[in-house]
């Protein structure tokens, strides 16, 4: 059960502050649950955005598919939302993708699993050029993708996407296929893009009613708080609200 606590916010609604292990995952999963319970309360649900490395490490290791052992603690790459473990053993591609989409699905994070021969031998792998226009070429029909990008260093492969938060596990299975294919560590870049975000809610709001001032962006809780021109009923705030969080995992507060 997630932990919940509360507090008034001076000239605003009361706001409740769930706490979820992995609240980028809550964020998708509960979203109706956060509208229902604003709506019947009167009370904002803004979620707390740690993620708990506890038990995300547990997760990991419980996640590896039969034939793999940690080697270690896992390595959390906080900025990136990537759980990295060093293994020993064998596993199967399929195996190994499994375990990656169902730790994706439960937290929001990628799992990255380094057997021995990537430890010590460099992988074998695509030309950095020619790895990014393979990236290109596999989300170029994604409405949300806006570029690709690769550091030699690392050996990561970065897909931006608009929204990252909402499109992880979307695109679990294509993001592993390119990983093979082109010998690259393939990592959705975790940063939203913020005119996409203002662009988004501009299409949801209602003709005649436009923003006004600048929006906010609270990027530790995935909230996007902006004030609007007119008036818009508690139906229609809702709905917005929905699509809103549907389309980008980010929450959206409307004060008129």
């Amino acid at each position: 059960m997630p932990q919940i606590s509360g507090f008034p916010r001076l000239g605003a609604a009361y706001r409740l502050l769930p706490r979820f292990h992995f609240p980028i995952a809550a964020q998708q999963q509960y979203t109706a649950v956060f509208t229902q319970l604003e709506a019947e309360t009167g009370w904002q649900v803004e979620l707390q955005q740690t993620t708990n490395q506890q038990a995300l490490s547990e997760l990991a290791r419980r996640l590896l598919p039969p034939g793999l052992s940690s080697v270690g603690a896992p390595s959390l790459l906080l900025a990136q939302n990537i759980a990295s473990v060093r293994v020993i053993g064998q596993a199967d591609a399929e195996a190994i993708q499994q375990a990656q989409t169902h730790f994706l699905a439960e937290t929001g994070w990628q799992l990255e699993l380094l057997l021995p021969e990537q430890k010590h031998q460099p992988r074998q792998r695509f030309p950095q050029q020619e790895a990014i226009d393979m990236a290109r070429a596999a989300f170029k029909d994604t409405p949300d993708f806006y570029r690709a990008g690769a550091d030699a260093n690392t050996g990561i492969l970065w897909i931006h996407f608009h929204f990252p938060d909402a499109v992880k596990q979307r695109y679990a299975a294509q993001l592993a296929a390119l990983a093979a294919q082109t010998g690259w560590r393939v990592f959705v870049y975790p940063h939203v893009q913020q005119r996409a975000l203002i662009a988004a809610v501009t299409r949801l709001l209602p003709e005649g009613i436009t923003i006004t001032g600048a929006p906010s962006l609270y990027e530790q809780y995935r909230i996007l708080s902006l004030a609007v021109t007119g008036a818009l009923d508690k139906d229609a705030k809702q709905i917005i609200q929905t699509s809103f969080t549907e389309e980008t995992g980010w929450k959206l507060e409307v004060s008129s």
